[in-house]
């Protein structure tokens, strides 16, 4: 039996996958809506009995649905449990408790369908996904129902910690409460840590040439050359295809997947890199540069071991900076360059930061490392 505030839905064993990822998306106006119009096309006379404002009656007054499918019972299984709190039939949602109003039930059986609403409806990035959800799966096993005490004493046991640490458990709470259940007075009251602004040191011509001759391989090379001339963030670099490089133009344009939060344009590597190319012969893969998770961890590794220098991506992200305004670029081209300009602002003044235009300012820097 459903737990009580949650009630199932019977329907075909053929129809589970398509039914879940439809009830995780809910285009429809109200849940009986969707349950007539969508399964009714596929199997036949649907009933859902309908309350007051359109939405399906229960008993205990509650907000959820039930539906039988004219199939014989060995042909059908209940797959879904859900509930719906008050009268918005917008996404899946833990029911409020009625004898305790400042408190939410929780069941482990909700992360599944807050894993779709992160996918679907908020399209965050994998990565994104699945931190929250892993936040959240800790503060589910360790209680059947959070309030405000709860949430505290989940968020107390990340103080201590680093900053990235709290505030990543603390954008999981407040998505899931807030934008999942439609609690945000339980999360209103919590604030970000303050970030503390530590200057960045980064190396010199020297330093990175030491570093560059102690890298292994040559595709290892190649993502050197890569991050430190055109500014690329380390997972722009990594998610790179063929298409997204003209090589006749030294012209690279990072595409942005689905659930990406950071901006990106348009940006170049310097002749060094092309030189390098030149006598490459890449190994199959779907990557323009193909390289193992592993041979990536050596690039870094393996020289820092030999040399001592620490150098990262981001390092040689902040690098280009630097070598750039050097250069005599001028600040809001980097900016270009590394992805940190807005779509507003690119598309009211396009010819300025057209690829053509971007190209000629970077060929004036005469960017080099090994020269």
């Amino acid at each position: 039996m459903p737990r009580k505030g949650y009630t199932g839905i019977t329907v075909p064993i053929g129809l589970k996958d398509r039914l879940k990822g439809a009830a995780s998306a809910y285009k429809y106006r109200s849940v009986p809506n969707m349950l007539e119009s969508w399964l009714s096309e596929r199997t036949g006379t649907v009933r859902v009995r309908k309350g007051p404002n359109n939405l399906p009656l229960t008993n205990d007054g509650g907000v959820s649905f039930h539906a039988r499918i004219g199939q014989p019972r060995e042909n059908t299984q209940d797959i879904l449990w859900c509930g719906r709190r008050d009268s918005n039939p917008g996404r899946l949602r833990g029911r409020r408790d009625a004898g305790s109003p400042d408190r939410v039930r929780l069941d482990p059986r909700m992360l599944g369908e807050f894993r779709a609403f992160l996918e679907v409806e908020r399209q965050l990035a994998p990565r994104t996904v699945y931190s929250h959800v892993r936040y959240i799966g800790k503060l589910v096993e360790g209680t059947d129902e959070a309030g405000l005490e709860e949430i505290r004493g989940f968020m107390r046991g990340h103080m201590g910690g680093s900053v990235s640490g709290y505030s990543n458990a603390l954008k999981a709470v407040r998505v899931f409460f807030r934008d999942f259940l439609g609690r945000g007075d339980l999360v209103e009251g919590f604030r970000f840590p303050a970030t503390p602004f530590k200057p960045r040191v980064v190396p010199g011509r020297e330093d990175l040439r030491a570093f560059y001759d102690e890298i292994p391989t040559v595709e290892g090379r190649l993502y050197f050359l890569l991050y430190a001339t055109s500014g690329l963030r380390r997972r722009e670099g990594l998610s790179l295809r063929p298409g997204d490089v003209d090589e006749d133009k030294r012209m690279v344009t990072p595409s942005k997947g689905l659930g990406g939060t950071k901006s990106t344009w348009v940006t170049f590597y310097n002749r060094e890199m092309e030189e390098l190319l030149e006598g490459y012969t890449p190994k199959p893969g779907r990557r323009w540069i193909p390289i193992k998770t592993d041979d990536f961890r050596d690039v870094w590794r393996i020289p820092k071991e030999k040399t001592g220098i620490s150098i990262t991506p981001q390092v040689l992200r902040d690098w280009f900076c630097v070598a750039m305004g050097e250069a005599g670029v001028q600040d809001r081209y980097v900016d270009a360059f590394c992805g940190r300009l807005p779509k507003t602002i690119l598309a009211k003044h396009y010819t300025d930061y057209s690829p053509s235009r971007l190209r000629r300012i970077y060929k004036r820097s005469r960017l080099k490392i090994l020269a």
